[in-house]
């Protein structure tokens, strides 16, 4: 179980369609074709899910992501995994987010390893997380952790904050803070209960990770 919320990788810029397909004089005019058609229905979609309109996103992904568009089936498998413009629906979103990562949409990789890793739509299955996560990372996605919570709070500064606190605290306050903050950080308690992990772009960021990480 991770300690985050919202984890999940969002909608960026579209990717070419065409995929791995071999490239013939033919296939070079229709693709063309195909690549302007399919920008045209996924930005259309994007939009649509921008201004919050995301039943109508989900009308111009679905033939797209039905197509073959890996962009679109990650869409797609977005809006069912947050349940917006579709009834939620982790089993569904983890079909989409697969057939994304099947053509190595590293943001498909890492939200169906979220999935595997709480178990959400799938059986949980922390060898398939650890996989997904190191393809995504081979595609120039940086992974940060996985680490306790308790060494993310500490890295975060909450001792020095607790300390704080306790500078100014009635003894009664200074009860409740010392009790809480050793609940979240206490092995025994909530320390090593959950885990946290996070996701940068790849490159200098890797020398440089998050807060807490």
């Amino acid at each position: 179980m991770c300690a985050c919320r919202d984890r999940s990788a969002t909608l960026e810029k579209e990717q070419h369609p065409c995929n791995d397909r071999p490239v013939t004089a033919g296939s070079r005019r229709c693709c063309w074709r195909q690549s302007a058609a399919f920008a045209e229905d996924y930005a259309a979609g994007e939009a649509a899910w921008q201004r919050g309109e995301h039943a109508a996103a989900l009308a111009q992904w679905l033939p797209l992501a039905e197509a073959g568009q890996a962009r679109a089936q990650f869409a797609v498998g977005l809006a069912y995994d947050r349940g917006q413009g579709v009834e939620r629906d982790a089993a569904t979103a983890a079909r989409w987010y697969r057939r994304a990562a099947a053509q190595e949409l590293a943001d498909a990789e890492y939200n169906l390893a979220l999935l595997y890793l709480d178990g959400r739509g799938v059986k949980q299955d922390l060898e398939e997380t650890v996989r997904l996560f190191r393809a995504a990372a081979e595609r120039g996605a940086a992974i940060h952790g996985p680490i306790t919570q308790r060494d993310l709070m500490i890295d975060l500064g909450a001792l020095h904050r607790r300390d704080a606190l306790l500078a100014r605290a009635t003894p009664a306050q200074a009860k409740t803070i010392k009790s809480g903050v050793n609940r979240l950080i206490d092995p025994k308690e909530m320390g090593t209960l959950f885990k946290a992990m996070a996701l940068t772009a790849g490159g200098a960021a890797q020398a440089a990770p998050p807060p807490g990480f």
